[in-house]
């Protein structure tokens, strides 16, 4: 059984690899969870997806946008090039 840092890391690699084919996606930690993911990991805790996120995030792979009232959706961060 893989530990949570583990599968944390595993659920980051599958949403950047799903966003590396599918540039213009956005949606809730819930619809990532269950769209976005593998199978085998779309019972794993939504705090886990949730964490996942924020690492991205943190990376600058990832941008939050708040929608009120119903939570947040997810995106792929748009990255100025410097030529």
């Amino acid at each position: 059984m893989a530990s949570r840092d583990e599968t944390v890391r595993e659920i980051a690699l599958h949403i950047e690899s799903y966003l590396s084919r599918h540039q213009e996606g956005a949606d809730s930690p819930e619809g990532i969870r269950s769209f976005w993911l593998p199978a085998h990991l779309r019972s794993e805790p939504l705090e886990w997806v949730v964490a996942a996120l924020e690492r991205l995030q943190a990376r600058g792979l990832v941008v939050k946008t708040d929608i009120e009232p119903s939570g947040s959706i997810y995106s792929r961060a748009n990255r100025a090039r410097v030529h």
